[in-house]
């Protein structure tokens, strides 16, 4: 018979030729496989021998991610902001780094009980917008996306959350169906140009959806459309949070100066690199509330 332990270590050995983080992956298999909760679930359970079907649906989640599969793809769920999201391939995977928006915000609106209206462009499983809400109890946000499947993932995430009486999640091309001004407009578009798309590794390009990683151009499309419109949409006062790619910066502020919006704030990620900027409204541009 196998245990929970031996098969745990058995996995460790087989994923490191295709993670770089066995121990990890090697984790979520087991919780996902079994059915478990969380990591303690797994370690009271550490002693207790397996059946058959179960190790049989592991390997067969091993040989997904042995294939590059991302291992949220196979479990269905990703961590961000300590919140537990579930996401598909309809939606891009949420990374850490886009935590930099949720924590601009915070630092831009530290009163966690005021009414904001928030706005999330390219919604995708929703991460964003509902983490944010989730933070500030008495606000409300507009989720949109091109795409109904992630449009499904976004709600989804909602209704788990308990989050669906304070989101309106909506099919719309950037601004194109929305109304309303916000206090708060954020964003994690496609960036990736054309040509660094074929680079990544196979976990992204050959599992990620495209269209949520690449403008099939220079990776700046998506912010020339977002600054042309962003001024109508923000309130006074309002700011807009946009997460943006790995040498990027100078083109991007270069694109919102140019639209007459002023710049706030860069924010570096935990490694160190430009990962978001905030823009507002100049003094000049008068749109009326």
């Amino acid at each position: 018979m196998t245990s929970v332990a031996s098969l745990y270590a058995w996995l460790q050995r087989r994923l490191r030729v295709a993670s770089n983080s066995p121990q990890s992956d090697a984790m979520h298999l087991i919780r996902h496989s079994l059915s478990l909760k969380c990591t303690e679930d797994v370690l009271s359970n550490w002693d207790m021998e397996l059946q058959y079907p179960q190790i049989k649906l592991c390997i067969l989640n091993l040989n997904r991610r042995l294939s590059n599969e991302p291992i949220s793809y196979i479990t269905s769920t990703r961590e961000f902001w300590s919140i537990e999201f579930y996401v598909n391939r309809h939606t891009l995977i949420p990374r850490h780094e886009t935590e930099v928006i949720i924590e601009a915000a915070l630092a831009i609106f530290p009163d966690k009980l005021a009414k904001l209206a928030v706005l999330d462009l390219g919604t995708g499983s929703g991460c964003i917008i509902l983490s944010i809400l989730s933070m500030y109890t008495n606000s409300t946000g507009v989720g949109v996306d091109l795409c109904e499947k992630a449009l499904e993932v976004a709600k989804k995430n909602a209704q788990n959350l308990g989050l669906m009486n304070r989101v309106i999640l909506k099919q719309s091309n950037w601004f194109s169906d929305v109304s309303g001004k916000f206090d708060i407009i954020v964003s994690n578009p496609p960036y990736i140009n054309a040509d660094d798309l074929i680079k990544t590794g196979a976990e992204v390009k050959d599992f990620e959806p495209t269209l949520a990683l690449t403008d099939f151009a220079d990776g700046l499309t998506c912010y020339r459309k977002i600054a042309a419109h962003l001024a109508t949409f923000l309130k006074s006062g309002g700011v807009g949070l946009f997460e943006i790619g790995f040498g990027q910066m100078k083109d991007v502020l270069d694109i919102f100066v140019a639209h007459n919006l002023e710049i706030l704030d860069t924010y570096k990620d935990i490694h160190g690199i430009d990962r978001v900027i905030s823009v507002t409204k100049t003094s000049s541009i008068n749109c009326s509330e």
